[in-house]
């Protein structure tokens, strides 16, 4: 039938007439400037039934009715038809009607701009009134008149009741009139709020602007939450220390983060000049204690244990730092002369742990390119322009020798080779690849100066045994090649029709497995060397921007454009036997270790980085940092 009651928000005046909806009660020293009643249309007049309250001090955004409705159990397809509804933004709210009747609403809810105002009234209970306020700094701001982009709902049988203003939840209980949490749900505007309350399920169903919906379970939403730490730049570069696989350097533009990727731990941040720095490139030595880093075109050499520079020199315009031969020398490419016309480049070496100048070598080059480090570690394969072409020239550092020098030619005919990069041998030091393409490369034999094999289907990326490479087209596909004959071994993605993606494919160190990231699915799928076969399939939170593992390569961590860092265990069964001994000592799988009976073991980074005495090491750092940033400034 036709509704014939409401409610409504009034501004009181002088001019009032009692009982009618149009003139309004002069306010007193009691009264606010604005008050909500319920109203009965009779004989074409509104009358004033009730005044719920008139000490309102700003109009109410909106009003709404919560209607009462038949508890029932709801089917998985229900929750399903909810979650449809907020996807298309139909509030699921209990108010289907215009107006209710007289008695046959559960609550009134008004949106004010500091809070909300319930109301009800019921025979046994009498007329209830509560008063539930925002946190400081929240506001309930509408677009315009009559209109609230909070969204409202009641959830635990009537219990609670929650709104949805801008990203957040607010949870406040009814009977104490508190507020028990506020939850960062999503990243964009809370759009719709729909709950579901029996004996079986106690849900909350929001969905956002952000394009999600996401279903909340009401009975340990309260529990208490832990923060991930995160950087808070996109990271550029993961280095996990060989001897100690628990230790990582992760680097970023701004700085470098140190961190225990065994109990997910950041520890400390690196940086010399704290205002404007620029860090370009890192490395991180196999025991894990020393840190040579780019950093504001200074080349520095931090010690973990002190977090402390023990060495600095000036490194204008650095393109490539590499370690040689075990480490005992550090190899540098710097970009000498940097024109349209002209490029030279400039090869220093220098010895560690002393860091004195061992070596250096100018030389042309037509594009500046990273230096190749062959399978002795101690012969460096660099890219020069020799009489107008690319040539190869390949030195011994320790010994200070020229060893071979040639252009890359398959025939005497071929006028020019336009090297893209070279990439050493991992099984021979006289072998280097050479890449003249990005899917096309070629073996060289460097002392015999002999052409071994083309490969016309290669990317660049080799197993550590040289037996196996990859093959990975930007337009779909993903091949293992048998780098002796350049042919196809195994297929892993078939070839398919997915347009132009951004692809990285890699080996694992240890060469069992094929880790693949298609940007367009945004997935890191892991495949078996051995059979082929898809081991499993990782969507990450955020866009991936590198990755690496350690010795074993079980341990995958990947670093995300959000600055986050993920720390993930391959399990694969048939290849790791005790993959499920490494999964339980992760600190998520404790109740794993001791239904296993597995010690949980002691730190390795601790014994690297002494956590424990963190402060006077910090304090000392920061006085440190203090010399630094003078001596910069100085120089």
């Amino acid at each position: 039938g036709e509704c014939t009651d409401g409610f409504a928000c009034v501004e009181y005046t002088e001019n009032m007439v009692e009982g009618s909806v149009h003139a309004h009660l002069k306010p007193n020293e009691d009264c606010g400037n604005y008050g909500i009643v319920r109203f009965r249309l009779v004989e074409n007049e509104f009358k004033i039934e009730e005044t719920i309250t008139n000490k309102l001090d700003d109009r109410a955004n909106a009003m709404f009715v919560f209607r009462k409705q038949q508890r029932r159990s709801r089917r998985p397809s229900e929750i399903r038809r909810a979650s449809e509804l907020l996807a298309i933004g139909i509030r699921s709210r209990r108010n289907s009607e215009a107006m209710p009747g007289p008695n046959t609403f559960d609550w009134l809810v008004a949106v004010t701009i500091d809070g909300f105002l319930l109301y009800r009234n019921l025979a046994s209970m009498g007329t209830q009134l509560l008063s539930l306020k925002l946190p400081t700094n929240v506001r309930n701001v509408p677009i315009r008149p009559m209109h609230s982009t909070s969204a409202l709902t009641f959830a635990s049988n009537d219990t609670i009741f929650v709104a949805g203003t801008r990203r957040h939840l607010y949870l406040w209980n009814i009977a104490s009139e508190q507020l028990l949490r506020a939850v960062d749900a999503h990243f964009g505007r809370i759009l719709n709020l729909h709950s579901i309350s029996n004996p079986h399920l106690n849900l909350l169903i929001s969905s956002s602007i952000d394009h999600s919906i996401k279903i909340w379970n009401m009975e340990n939403i309260f529990e208490k939450s832990y923060s991930i730490s995160t950087m808070d730049q996109p990271i550029e570069r993961i280095l996990i220390a060989k001897n100690c696989p628990s230790l990582a350097v992760v680097q970023t533009r701004k700085y470098l983060g140190i961190w225990d990727i065994r109990s997910h731990r950041f520890i400390t941040t690196l940086v010399a000049n704290v205002h404007g720095a620029v860090v370009t490139d890192c490395l991180l030595s196999a025991d894990g204690k020393t840190i040579i880093a780019v950093e504001s075109e200074t080349l520095l050499v931090w010690e973990l244990r002190t977090q402390s520079v023990v060495h600095s020199i000036p490194a204008p315009a650095v393109h490539q730092i590499v370690f040689l031969y075990r480490e005992h020398f550090l190899g540098v490419v710097y970009k000498q002369v940097d024109t349209p016309e002209h490029k030279i480049a400039r090869f220093a070496v220098y010895s560690l742990p002393a860091f004195e100048p061992h070596f250096s070598y100018e030389y042309p080059c037509r594009m500046f390119r990273d230096a190749a480090l062959m399978k002795d570690g101690r012969t460096v394969c660099l890219v020069v322009l020799f009489k107008g072409h690319d040539s190869l020239q390949t030195i011994d550092v320790v010994e200070k020798i020229f060893k071979h020098k040639f252009r890359p030619r398959q025939v005497k005919k071929q006028k020019d080779v336009i090297v893209h990069r070279v990439i050493g041998s991992p099984t021979n030091s006289n072998h280097i690849i050479v890449m003249d393409g990005d899917a096309r490369g070629c073996v060289w034999d460097m002392k015999n100066r002999k052409l071994l094999r083309v490969l016309a289907n290669f990317n660049g990326v080799v197993s550590t045994d040289g037996k196996l490479g990859l093959y990975a087209p930007t337009k779909g596909g993903l091949y293992i090649i048998d780098m002796k004959s350049g042919s196809t071994l195994r297929t892993l993605i078939g070839a398919v029709a997915e347009g132009v993606n951004d692809v990285i494919a890699e080996f694992t160190p240890n060469g069992l497995h094929v880790l693949y990231y298609h940007n367009g699915h945004k997935t890191l799928r892991c495949y078996r060397v051995s059979d082929g076969a898809l081991v499993g399939t990782f969507r990450p939170h955020a866009q991936l921007t590198c990755w690496t593992a350690d010795a074993s390569g079980s341990t995958i961590v990947i670093g995300g454009q959000d600055g986050s860092l993920l720390s993930t265990i391959l399990y694969d069964d048939m290849v790791y036997e005790e993959v499920k001994l490494k999964l339980a000592q992760l600190p998520s799988r404790k109740h794993l270790a001791d239904y296993m009976h597995v010690p949980y073991g002691s730190n390795q980074v601790d014994d690297i980085f002494d956590v424990r005495n963190l402060g006077a090491v910090t304090a000392a750092v920061t006085r440190f940092k203090s010399l630094i940033g003078g001596g910069a400034n100085s120089k």
